[in-house]
């Protein structure tokens, strides 16, 4: 029985911090392949995200490729709509009826869970991968099956947007093919 991770965001842009959490999961929990699933739009985010979705798929892939079990997952982009995460669980569970099906959240969406479409339909489909701040610990919905993997990085997507908008150098933010496709497609500036 495969053990398939699903790890979504707007990755606008991946950064040091998503590779982090990708290589703890495949390691630790562990998994035989990791989707990154990036979102056409995020549900739970009040704004678009900023770099075009061409731009934010690509930067993706590149992430993808650092490890021969990471894989990109497509589903949500390809409706071009915002997709609530219940919807790409069961089109990977079609997909791989007999797989055990892992969901690596933040501590941040841990706290929002109960806010998620049917959310406690999708508690009941998954196993739930928190990262969480050492002494912190999320308050997760007590009817799905979840691990909390202690991971401490206050790094996001937003600071670096910010960061590079103010023209500072986000080398070390994010990996090196990465800061190059940012630097030779001028994001965020």
């Amino acid at each position: 029985m495969r053990r398939i991770g699903l790890f979504g965001g707007s990755f606008d842009p991946p950064h040091n911090a998503h590779v982090e959490m990708a290589r703890l999961a495949t390691k630790e929990v562990p998994l035989d392949i990791l989707f990154f699933v990036p979102a056409y739009e995020a549900p739970l985010k009040s704004h678009p995200p900023e770099a075009r979705m061409q731009d934010r798929l690509a930067m993706v892939n590149i992430m993808a490729a650092m490890r021969p079990e990471w894989q990109v997952l497509t589903y949500e982009i390809d409706q071009e709509r915002s997709v609530a995460t219940i919807e790409t669980v069961e089109y990977v569970r079609r997909q791989e009826p007999d797989a055990t099906l892992f969901l690596l959240i933040g501590a941040d969406q841990g706290e929002q869970f109960r806010k998620w479409y049917e959310w406690e339909r999708l508690a009941s489909m998954i196993h739930l991968i928190c990262f969480s701040r050492a002494g912190y610990t999320p308050r997760l919905p007590t009817s799905t099956a979840q691990d909390v993997i202690l991971f401490n990085s206050e790094l996001s997507s937003s600071q670096i947007r910010e960061l590079i908008k103010r023209g500072g150098d986000p080398a070390g933010t994010v990996p090196p093919q990465i800061l190059s496709y940012l630097q030779n497609h001028h994001l965020y500036q």
